[in-house]
């Protein structure tokens, strides 16, 4: 090896082990879903592409420990890791709004035209979801792909910590009004 190991032996195994198992999980929930006549309504599709996008989520880690360990100094340009990136990210942001679309289901699901809604228009009301996902992650895709640059950038943790910070915090607000409507 001609570079120092940065990541200890522990974060590189664990970034391995840890999405070979989603993997595993993921690929079940997909090959289920596909299979069982009794999965057929869109909570349980919606589930299942979910875990479609985690699948090609999950290929970044993969990535990500190929890279460290075969380039030296642990650095690539941005615009490598974008086009590295660009089906794990996509997978991301699909399954993202997904989720929430789920989430949405589950509220309408509690109404009483849901129902009729199901049994007139199921595969406008699935595709409508899917469309969402697909254009938020198209959207998404090429904004990175447009923004990004041939530099090898160095992310500062304070900005990664306000970045952490504010995800959760968008996640915790929005897991409070989806239960403050559900009820």
């Amino acid at each position: 090896r001609m570079h120092a190991n940065i990541l200890p032996d522990f974060y590189r195994y664990y970034y391995i082990v840890i999405p070979t198992i989603s993997l595993i999980g993921n690929s079940a929930i997909v090959y289920v879903t596909v299979r069982s006549k009794f999965l057929r309504n869109p909570c349980n599709i919606l589930i299942g592409l979910i875990s479609l996008g985690e699948l090609s989520h999950m290929l970044a880690h993969y990535v990500m420990i190929g890279f460290y360990n075969n380039t030296q100094n642990h650095l690539m340009r941005q615009d490598f890791c974008v086009y590295w990136q660009i089906l794990p990210t996509m997978g991301m942001f699909f399954s993202s709004i997904l989720l929430l679309n789920a989430a949405v289901d589950r509220v309408i699901s509690t109404q009483k035209l849901y129902i009729s809604l199901i049994k007139r228009r199921y595969t406008l009301y699935i595709s409508i979801h899917i469309a969402i996902g697909l254009v938020f992650a198209f959207i998404m895709e090429t904004w990175i792909f447009f923004r990004r640059t041939s530099e090898i950038l160095k992310t500062e943790k304070l900005h990664n910590d306000l970045f952490a910070e504010l995800f959760v915090n968008f996640a915790c607000a929005t897991n409070f009004f989806v239960y403050y409507f559900i009820r």
